[in-house]
């Protein structure tokens, strides 16, 4: 059986049309998504203010500081608020941001991790930098990728939403500090297992006005942190308990 030229050309019609409006759909739901909740809002001004307080602890509040972020749109209001809270008091200032392309965060790297080269190239790239802060979780780094780090480095500070690698990077010292989320302990009930705060640190942190908004699901972790009771999402490249 024939189909005729004049139905041909309607059912290739009625495909382009299908087509576009799946397109205009799309584009639509993008560009017209409703912001984030308040709540989400207050959480990230919240965790640039305890990684600013951190990061000036570190470095003396004084000095630059490089971020480590996506070249996602979204990113520039984290961006944006990390600048605030760091540029705050003058001391300190972000100096550079180095955006990692979105198509290199997927496989094979593990959830909430970042290229090592990436990485490396912060942490050569600006050597009068006295902080480099990713807010995107840590990277993983083989023996020959710790034997290429600079010998003079500057401080290392993150933001990890899985955990991923915390354990190896804070007891190599080559991170300094990392805001993760509180994690479920392991009785009955709603409580979550937090790491105690140094008494001067704790100080310090509380006189954030964020600081209650940020302590009910983010806590610190440094090389001195008991970490007993903390747990990472394994990475497939990286060794248990490594």
């Amino acid at each position: 059986m024939k189909i005729s030229a004049s139905k041909k050309n309607f059912a290739i019609a009625l495909l382009l049309v299908v087509t576009l409006m799946s397109l205009v759909t799309m584009f639509w739901d993008m560009f017209t998504e409703p912001g984030p909740p308040e709540i989400v809002v207050k959480q990230e001004k919240a965790i640039a203010a305890v990684m600013a307080t951190e990061a000036g602890r570190l470095i003396g509040n004084q000095g630059q500081v490089v971020l480590i972020t996506t070249d996602s749109p979204t990113a520039q209001g984290q961006v944006d608020n990390f600048k605030a809270a760091f540029e705050k008091d003058g001391g300190m200032k972000i100096s550079a941001v180095e955006k990692i392309e979105m198509k290199k965060m997927g496989p094979p790297l593990s959830p909430g991790t970042i290229p090592s080269a990436s990485f490396l190239q912060a942490m050569e790239k600006y050597p009068d930098a006295r902080a480099v802060v990713s807010l995107l979780g840590l990277p993983e780094l083989t023996p020959e990728d710790v034997a290429k780090l600079p010998s003079k480095m500057p401080k290392f500070l993150a933001l990890s939403q899985t955990g991923s690698g915390v354990r190896d990077m804070l007891g190599r010292k080559i991170l300094q500090s990392v805001i993760v989320q509180r994690q479920p302990s392991p009785g009955p009930g709603p409580k979550k297992v937090a790491t105690p705060y140094p008494a001067a640190q704790l100080s310090v942190l509380k006189q954030i006005p964020s600081w209650e908004i940020f302590d009910q699901r983010y806590q610190i972790l440094t090389p001195d942190s008991d970490l007993s009771s903390f747990h990472e999402m394994p990475s497939p490249r990286r060794p248990p308990g490594r």
